[in-house]
Parts: C-alpha cells; structure tokens; sequence
C-alpha cells in the first residue's frame, strides 16, 4: 500500500495523536477521516455554487409543490 510522510511539527504531533486516541482512531483513520469530509464538504459547496448560479432554475414554494402533488391540507 502506497504512504504519504507528513512533516509537523512536535505539538501538531501530539495533537493529531490525542484527537485520535480521543475518537478511538488510528493517526491514519483520522486524517483520513478529516480530508474526505472537506473534499466531500467542499464538492457539496461547489454545487450548490454552480445551482445557485443558474439563471435557468425553476424554483417551488412548499405550497406549490403541495399543489402539484395533490397533498393540500
């Protein structure tokens, strides 16, 4: 399996280990952890981004979707 070294310093090292210890994770599990969670929350911005800039979108009120579903109240 491939490695990647990251160089921090003796404080960063000791506050990645208690952060793991602390969620009962590995060093690994748990950068791991952190990096895909800001790759997928940034992804999910970028979207949500590229939607809102969509002058072309077709937005309901939750009454009108209620309509068009036949759900009113």
């Amino acid at each position: 399996m491939p490695m990647i070294s990251l160089q921090v310093t003796d404080e960063e090292k000791k506050i990645i280990e208690d952060y793991a210890k602390s969620h009962d994770m590995s060093v690994t599990e748990i950068i791991l952890e952190i990096f895909f969670k800001k790759s997928e929350d940034e992804f999910d911005l970028k979207v949500i981004a590229e939607y809102e800039a969509d002058p072309d979108k077709t937005t309901y009120s939750h009454a009108e979707v209620k309509k068009m579903l036949g759900i009113e109240n």
